[in-house]
């Protein structure tokens, strides 16, 4: 396809809330640069589960939905109202964080690129990797303690690099 004629890379970030947290900050400044140095070039989705708020600041670089209970924790209906979404967005990447749900609903939709981010000890085995195409880990150590396919491992510090 003539690049006049592509279409944006569609990235859905699965989190739990995109609110101040770490994850949320790490993902924000990856969006914002990507954004700011390639216009265009990605469509960006933030899905929440658990925090119903979500900061401005992702409105503004992609889209953000709520599709959890508001005031209640994730059940069944709310992962096959996430995975419905993701079948109907048809995204090209998903990348999620910390929960087996979010890995099983990747897994369930097979986009081309699933993408498991890990930053500490609490995330590294609470799933196997089955059906995972890369792993960002956002320090050395995590990155030394995971056993994957080095070729499908990758170090990004806090999302600044």
């Amino acid at each position: 396809m003539p690049s006049s004629e592509r279409r944006p890379v569609k990235v859905a970030f699965l989190l739990q809330d995109f609110t101040m947290g770490g994850i949320s900050s790490w993902i924000y400044t990856i969006g914002k640069e990507l954004h700011r140095t390639d216009p265009g070039v990605f469509e960006f989705h933030f899905v929440a589960t658990h925090g119903w708020v979500i900061q401005d600041r992702f409105h503004q670089i992609g889209h953000a939905v709520f599709l959890g209970r508001q005031g209640k924790a994730p059940n069944w209906f709310v992962w096959r109202r996430v995975q419905a979404y993701l079948r109907r967005l048809q995204p090209d990447i998903i990348q999620f964080s910390n929960l087996k749900a979010y890995k099983d609903i990747a897994c369930r939709v097979k986009p081309p690129v699933v993408i498991d981010r890990k930053a500490g000890l609490r995330t590294m085995n609470r799933y196997d990797l089955k059906g995972i195409d890369a792993v960002i880990f956002q320090n050395q150590g995590m990155f030394d303690t995971l056993k994957f396919d080095a070729s499908k491992k990758f170090l990004v510090y806090h999302g600044v690099d």
